[in-house]
């Protein structure tokens, strides 16, 4: 059965979503409510179909770069001992992540503390240690 979009339920819609939310979905669609919530509908999709390939490639990111990393250092919690290339929120990330653990009353290891990193934190390594045009600023890890 096919979903009912009659102007007032397209009127509800965008008091649900909110007129902000709405409002680049209404500016593709020429100020057309009914296309705008079809659009956003459509990305929505779009995103969920997303979701399942992007978390399989932020694990084997941060599984990867946690390899090389524990190889370069010679140890597992490489974290403890990188402080040049932990740069503005960093710090604060990586102590959220082992308070997350802590909290969930578990042993902080680095396997626990790597997979409460978020996918921003293993974004902003790489760009603290690759400049420009992928030119290694803090030498090769």
């Amino acid at each position: 059965m096919a979903f009912d979009y009659s102007d007032e339920k397209n009127q509800n819609i965008k008091k649900m979503i909110s007129p902000e939310r709405l409002s680049p979905y209404a500016m593709q669609s020429g100020g057309n409510l009914h296309s705008a919530i079809l659009i956003y509908e459509w990305n929505t999709t779009l995103s969920e179909s997303l979701y399942r390939p992007l978390q399989s490639l932020e694990i084997a990111l941060r599984n990867s770069i946690h390899d090389v990393l524990s190889t370069a250092y010679s140890r597992e919690d490489w974290y403890t001992s990188i402080d040049g290339l932990l740069k503005y929120h960093h710090p604060s990330m990586l102590n959220s992540a082992i308070e997350k653990v802590i909290k969930r009353r578990r042993e902080v290891t680095p396997g626990r503390v790597v997979a409460e990193l978020s996918l921003g934190f293993w974004a902003g390594l790489l760009g603290s240690v690759f400049g420009m045009g992928g030119r290694c600023r803090g030498g090769e890890i």
